[in-house]
């Protein structure tokens, strides 16, 4: 699941918001983690797990190590585990909104639209009232109020209700600093069998945009089988055939 590198990045927030100064004795712990997260992205998962354990044992009970393994667990698709972990963790942190977008991104990939949408439309009215010198506390920067607002409208393309996703999309600013119009109209595309206009739009957005924001905003699109797996999302342009999902 290519969304799930959301989560981890996500984790890395939650651990700078979350956590003190790390002391000298907490060092091995975070060192456990950021290994941790290395294997997860080479999708070793088992070794990911031994090193979280490991991580636990050196200080047990916290949210970051917690936040990793549900990762692991997503990836395994063992989606109960990771929903009970991300609910215990929202409910620990409710003000921090990485981890408030862990548990509505949970309910997300599991195609709990409904509940996903109403958690992410709550976090993007927190995210409008932001002071503008303290957008670089939220998780994607400048970029998080656009990125939640295309989440929703994904919501309702994924779950079959195109005619609320083109009120959104027609609201979408084609000059956002995000490709946020750009994507929407690639998965209205997408939506509507139209795949080689669906990459068209994902290779204008390549030209302009940066490639993290890129990959952030393609990630949804690998786990609903628009895009082929393997492909770089920064490298896609319009010979990047689409396969069907299984």
């Amino acid at each position: 699941m290519r969304s799930i590198l959301s989560f981890i990045f996500i984790v890395l927030l939650t651990m700078i918001a979350s956590a003190e100064e790390p002391t000298t004795a907490e060092a091995p712990f975070f060192k456990k983690l950021m290994e941790a997260n290395q294997e997860i992205q080479k999708q070793n998962y088992t070794k990911a797990l031994s090193l979280i354990d490991e991580a636990e044992k050196i200080k047990p009970n916290t949210t970051e190590a917690s936040t990793l393994k549900a990762s692991v667990f997503l990836y395994q698709k063992e989606y109960a585990k990771a929903h009970e972990i991300f609910l215990k963790n929202a409910a620990l942190l409710p003000e921090n909104i990485g981890a408030q977008y862990n548990l509505a991104e949970s309910e997300f990939v599991q195609g709990i639209y409904p509940a996903s949408r109403e958690k992410l439309n709550k976090l993007l009215e927190i995210v409008k009232t932001t002071p503008k010198e303290k957008l670089n506390t939220l998780p994607w920067g400048d970029a998080t109020a656009d990125f939640f607002s295309y989440k929703i409208y994904l919501s309702y393309l994924f779950e079959g209700n195109p005619s609320e996703g083109k009120k959104m999309l027609d609201q979408f600013d084609p000059y956002s600093l995000t490709p946020i119009y750009y994507f929407g109209c690639s998965a209205m595309e997408f939506s509507n069998k139209n795949n080689i206009k669906g990459l068209e739009w994902i290779g204008s957005a390549a030209k302009i945009y940066n490639p993290k924001l890129i990959e952030l905003f393609s990630n949804a699109f690998f786990d609903k089988g628009w895009i082929r797996k393997g492909a770089k999302p920064g490298d896609i342009t319009t010979d990047v055939a689409p396969v069907e999902k299984k």
